[in-house]
């Protein structure tokens, strides 16, 4: 199941990966995980959560997680 989570304005618009973050539910763990987390290494995400980047910011969660909660990518 993946879920997102919105941060940004409440109207809109709002965009993956910079105020729309996904998650997913991993069953094995019974908790909330970052989309794309268990599956990309660090450097992958590095390279492809840009601010100009369009579908591949789906998992900029994950490296906003791996990176200790911090948004280094702006």
């Amino acid at each position: 199941m993946l879920v997102s989570i919105p941060i940004g304005r409440i109207n809109g618009p709002n965009a993956i990966g910079r105020d729309t973050f996904l998650f997913k539910y991993d069953l094995k763990k019974g908790r909330f995980i970052p989309y794309g987390y268990d599956e990309r290494t660090h450097d992958y995400l590095k390279q492809h959560c840009t601010k100009d980047a369009e579908w591949s910011s789906l998992e900029c969660a994950a490296l906003i997680m791996k990176d200790g909660w911090e948004i280094n990518y702006w």
